[in-house]
């Protein structure tokens, strides 16, 4: 079996699910998935107009450039991966000499030429890369038709939005990408490793010496990337959130320097994105509230367990579409062509994970091993409704599944609930998770054998933390 799966190019579309985990029935579950799933398939259907097919409803005759929409908010999300989905983007609407002009600080344009008939403009994306809260700014005051989010929107910022759009669902949410990263130290260092605390501790000041770590009384040398970087903006977000890093630290302004100079000083500890580990060693990072690893030993840094967002250091990419587009059709063929498999290409290629399915096996020794599908359905807290990745994600599986060069005999679904303190078993809630996606891919034609069970004590958070709900989740196996 192949290492990669890619899926065909797809206009994606999300699927409103409505059950909640009190009082659920197996028959209302069932009802309820068929009908959206089904709801969505035909919508997807309906829709796979190629973007090369797109009316512009340029003006006629063309003015000398004609701006498709504005994008504002995340650096880190528009300082590399914007710009290159929007060349890509223009290329794809036939464009062509497209090239990014810097026009202020963490402000760009793209722009192409674009020929009709004899007649010839410019078009323009602006690109304004000043932080996640100035890109809902934007939406609220007409500036932006998208913005670009390293985080979800806060309710305060849904409920201007809905005032001044009279709504009540927000704007539309689509995940962009996986961000992640790899805590790094020397590879001779016993540390296998942190939890999130310490790793705060460490960055902030409050642990100095790897006396507590790993027996030994030197200093930690803290290294980290430099301000401006995006890398810095993940890690400020995840590890230090509101707390100042510890002012000693060293700076660099590229990870590959960061990586070297951690793999060749033992007392050193860094961070950087998954491809610029190379020759230092990457650590398990456990977000546990006890005072003992061996309770929760944490997760190591992969591909695969950020794009399943198993692993604490990792985080989602958002873009979040206005509700009054100049051009709406553009802005909808962009977003789509975004989650698509070639816009998804364009997220990996700018050094974040990308939601593009493939399968990695279990056991490379066993001939007729199991391989673990690189996402995880995820659900709404406190419902069993899909969320908005997941909504995409299913429609990724459906075509995974239905793709003739796929060859495999046997689907499984491993649903798992988060623990809690008292003696209840979880395993029929665990289980009617794992039917619940199975009952939506029947109905939509998928005729493999599925088998859906219930996971028992794996988890990818620790049950009191804030990030309980991640062990709430159905894995995809297939064999």
């Amino acid at each position: 079996m192949k290492r990669l799966f890619n899926i065909t190019q797809l206009m994606l579309i999300g699927i409103g699910l409505s059950i909640f985990t009190t009082n659920i029935t197996a028959e209302t579950a069932k009802s309820v998935f068929i009908k959206a799933v089904s709801e969505g398939q035909t919508i997807l259907n309906n829709k796979s107009k190629p973007l090369s097919s797109i009316d512009l409803r340029l003006p006629i005759p063309l003015k000398k450039d004609h701006l498709l929409f504005t994008i504002q908010g995340s650096n880190t999300v528009g300082a590399q991966l914007t710009p290159n989905l929007a060349q890509a983007f223009l290329k794809t609407l036939g464009a062509n000499d497209i090239r990014t002009v810097n026009t202020a600080t963490n402000e760009k344009s793209v722009v192409g030429k674009y020929q009709r008939a004899d007649q010839q403009t410019l078009l323009k994306i602006n690109i304004a890369a000043h932080g996640s809260s100035t890109g809902f700014k934007g939406l609220l005051n007409k500036k932006a038709d998208i913005a670009a989010a390293s985080r979800r929107i806060k309710p305060k910022e849904k409920v201007l939005l809905n005032s001044r759009y009279k709504s009540f669902d927000g704007p539309k949410e689509i995940v962009l990408g996986i961000d992640g990263l790899a805590i790094i130290i020397h590879p001779n260092n016993s540390l296998n490793s942190l939890t999130l605390t310490q790793l705060e501790n460490i960055y902030t000041g409050k642990i100095t010496t790897w006396k507590t770590l790993n027996g030994s009384s030197k200093l930690i040398h803290v290294k980290s990337r430099d301000a401006k970087s995006g890398t810095y903006d993940t890690f400020k977000h995840l590890v230090l959130r509101k707390k100042n890093l510890i002012s000693n630290a060293v700076r660099f302004e590229s990870n590959s320097s960061l990586s070297e100079s951690v793999s060749r000083d033992i007392d050193a500890i860094g961070f950087v994105p998954l491809a610029s580990i190379n020759d230092a060693k990457a650590l398990s990072i456990s977000d546990t509230t006890t005072t003992s690893n061996e309770a929760f030993p944490g997760v190591l840094p992969s591909e695969l367990t950020v794009a399943t967002e198993d692993y604490p250091l990792s985080r989602r990419l958002y873009f979040y579409r206005s509700a009054t587009p100049k051009y709406p059709a553009i802005v909808d063929a962009f977003l789509a062509y975004a989650e698509s498999n070639t816009g998804q290409d364009q997220v990996k290629h700018s050094g974040f994970v990308s939601q593009q399915i493939y399968a990695l096996p279990s056991n490379l020794e066993e001939n007729n091993a199991w391989w673990r599908l690189n996402l995880n359905i995820r659900f709404q807290k406190d419902t069993s409704n899909l969320d908005t990745k997941a909504n995409a994600d299913v429609q990724r599986l459906v075509a995974f599944i239905n793709n003739e060069d796929h060859r495999f005999s046997q689907i499984r679904f491993v649903g798992y609930s988060n623990p809690t303190n008292s003696n209840r078993d979880h395993s029929p809630l665990s289980k009617l998770r794992a039917q619940n996606v199975r009952w939506a891919l029947r109905n939509i034609g998928v005729k493999n054998q599925i088998k859906t069970v219930a996971g028992r004590a794996t988890f990818v958070a620790d049950p009191n933390s804030i990030r309980k709900e991640k062990n709430r989740r159905v894995e995809v196996w297939i064999q």
